[in-house]
């Protein structure tokens, strides 16, 4: 895959793949090896996204970097007038 398309399409896989729907993973190139950033809500997720574009880029080396950011209950009531 030509370099120039890569990030877009990193970003629409993780947008639009049904098992993923991130909009906040980018990719950044370092000697060689893509390293894919963001935050995600679970180590699972975390380990989801690595392995789906390390399958969709083969001759690529991916270095999962993404950071597991946990979702937590509010911690007050939001009233509305």
């Amino acid at each position: 895959m030509n370099d120039v398309y890569l990030e877009s399409f990193v970003q629409r896989l993780c947008a639009e793949d049904d098992d993923i729907a991130e909009q906040g993973i980018t990719i950044v190139e370092r000697a060689g090896t893509l390293v894919v950033c963001g935050c995600v809500a679970s180590e699972e997720r975390r380990r989801l996204i690595g392995g789906r574009l390390a399958a969709e880029l083969p001759d690529r080396i991916v270095r999962n970097e993404l950071k597991v950011l946990p979702a937590r209950p509010p911690d007050q009531v939001e009233e509305l007038a």
